[in-house]
């Protein structure tokens, strides 16, 4: 959306040939903001559940944070991996991230 503002600006005009959307009409305009309307909505409503997951998930107990691969690689020093790479050594220690 933004990018389609910031070419129509200086006279550059949009025609979608797949969703037959063309800026240069007013229906077309309409259509691309109606678009553009409906993705924000979807956008926060994903971002709404997601977070009315994670709260349910908190209040049941569930830790929702995985080490950062770098601090789970230096256990390693202490621990004999023979003939493994750093991945399966790295999957071994903390899971697969």
């Amino acid at each position: 959306m933004t990018m389609l503002d910031d070419f129509r600006a200086p006279g550059v005009k949009f025609r979608s040939l797949t969703e037959h959307i063309d800026t240069d009409t007013p229906t077309g305009r309409a259509m691309w903001r109606m678009i553009g309307l409906l993705a924000e909505l979807e956008r926060s409503l994903i971002s709404e559940r997601t977070r009315a997951g994670v709260q349910a998930a908190q209040r049941r107990g569930v830790k929702l944070h995985h080490p950062l691969p770098g601090a789970c690689l230096k256990k390693r020093g202490s621990m004999k991996f023979k003939e493994r790479t750093l991945t399966q050594i790295a999957n071994m220690i903390c899971g697969n991230l």
